[in-house]
């Protein structure tokens, strides 16, 4: 959750502010953190925030990712 500097009452307005987020993972083999990574990044993408993964080795998971990385269309 983002934090910003405003009143009390203006919280909520902040919270629902649309973000940038980058993630970074070194590779997309199977795994807890890698899955979960995917299932976050598509939930974020589906509040209209801007999600980038940067990797370093794709794996089978990259195609799970690349088969839902259009939220926006």
């Amino acid at each position: 959750v983002q934090t910003c500097a405003l009143p009390i009452y203006s919280i909520k307005i902040c919270l629902f502010r649309i973000m940038k987020i980058l993630f970074l993972i070194p590779s997309f083999q199977y795994g807890g953190a890698e899955k979960q990574l995917i299932l976050l990044s598509q939930e974020l993408a589906k509040l209209n925030n801007e999600v980038s993964i940067g990797y370093l080795y794709d794996g089978p998971l990259l195609e799970e990712i690349e088969a839902s990385k259009n939220y926006d269309s």
